[in-house]
């Protein structure tokens, strides 16, 4: 979100884990500068608890809340603000009683879940979600709030000067996919020339090979997904998968390479490669290299998606599939290009391999699909229409819990 109106005291709650640096990072430290004030919250959690309490907040987000950071899920169980609130930083329900509201994003989530408006009434404002959506009833034990467009006030991610779409300097993006389609293959990792920017290993076959990414986090690729890829490499040999992974997680790599072996067979895993962790740069070159990314299900991605959206890369996805929010579904709904929906969003696992296939085989295809994502993805950012509907949500919020309701 944007500098919030006058109205407002953003207070920043800093759990221990994350604030060793004192907001020396530049992403913090742009945090703090609009906040009236932060508090460091204690490593023990009666300690944390206290320092909360005593910030005397009207309303209470838990930006990111999940098993991503147990200490602060543990946190939420306590009521310390008369309003208590989960962003969809972390999707899903917390299923907890404690927290009234779950706020998600207009542009990502499904009809069925129903909901109110954030400035509408529904979020805070006393009005219960429509009668013919009560799926959110049985998803969630908060109250879901809609939040405008994308529900955040995103500023475009710098790119280091390069043009439109070009997120990483030709010859590092060379490199990245020289050091996987060139490379040895399967679970041994993609050759480190991704991040040094050399180009070795680079051939024939490889020039004709068709690079492929998946950038989420290994614990979301999800056995359902698996049929996917095996379908993918079966019906494209000269496709590559390239999984970005970080290696403190050695073992779920190790568990998912057996899992993947399994169900693909020896010849087609050895076009599936595990990429050690990467700087961002070099993350970003990876992601300009490649013909698609991959949208896994039913847990997709969100961040990465914005990520590969600025590198012009088409991302395909399965909406119906998810379990979650419609993330990269919804961008490119907020984009508004009906060409380039029809290209990336699938209407089943069939189509999915289909539609990212064509992108990869059909250059002039991937470049027409590519050039439209360039040209609207600006779109994605500098919402202003959801720093406002924040602003109302919170109002009504407040007020409700004064009349006597937690919820609205």
């Amino acid at each position: 979100m944007g500098p919030p109106p006058p109205r407002f005291e953003v207070v920043v709650l800093l759990s221990t884990r994350f604030a060793g640096n004192n907001g020396a990072d530049a992403e913090t430290a742009s945090i703090l500068k609009h906040a009236a004030r932060s508090v460091t919250l204690p490593a023990d959690l009666p300690g944390a608890r206290r320092a909360v309490a005593g910030a005397k907040l009207d309303v209470l987000v838990y930006a990111e809340l999940g098993e991503v950071d147990p200490f602060i899920y543990s946190l939420a169980f306590s009521r310390l603000a008369p309003v208590q609130a989960k962003f969809w930083g972390h999707f899903g329900t917390s299923g907890l009683s404690s927290l009234d509201y779950y706020l998600t994003a207009d542009a990502f989530t499904p009809e069925r879940w129903g909901g109110g408006h954030g400035g509408g009434g529904g979020g805070g404002g006393g009005e219960a979600a429509d009668d013919d959506h009560r799926e959110a009833d049985q998803l969630f034990t908060e109250q879901v709030v809609r939040i405008s467009g994308m529900s955040t006030y995103l500023l475009p991610r710098a790119t280091a000067q390069q043009p439109a779409g070009h997120c990483a300097p030709e010859p590092m993006r060379r490199a990245a996919r020289a050091s996987i389609v060139g490379g040895g293959g399967g679970h041994a990792n993609a050759s480190a020339s991704a991040a040094t920017g050399t180009a070795a290993g680079a051939g024939a076959a490889a020039g004709r090979s068709r690079l492929y990414v998946c950038l989420q986090h290994l614990s979301k690729f999800h056995p359902a997904f698996d049929g996917v890829l095996a379908e993918l490499l079966l019906r494209d040999p000269l496709a590559h998968v390239a999984i970005v992974f970080n290696e403190g997680w050695g073992l779920w790599k190790e568990a998912l390479a057996a899992r993947f072996r399994a169900a693909f067979g020896e010849a087609a895993f050895r076009r599936v490669h595990f990429v050690p962790s990467l700087s961002h740069a070099q993350f970003l070159a990876l992601v300009g290299a490649a013909a698609v990314a991959l949208d896994p299900f039913p847990i997709g991605g969100c961040i990465t998606s914005l990520e590969a959206l600025a590198c012009g890369t088409p991302v395909v996805t399965l909406p119906s599939a998810m379990l979650t929010e419609h993330f990269t579904a919804g961008m490119y709904r907020r984009m508004g290009v009906p060409r380039v929906e029809a290209a990336c969003v699938a209407s089943s696992e069939a189509d999915y391999v289909s539609k990212a296939i064509a992108l990869a085989a059909d250059p002039a295809l991937r470049e027409d699909v590519s050039a439209q994502i360039v040209a609207h993805e600006h779109k994605l950012y500098e919402d202003s229409a959801a720093a406002q509907d924040w602003g109302e949500f919170l109002v009504r919020a407040v007020r409700s819990a004064e009349q006597g309701g937690s919820r609205g």
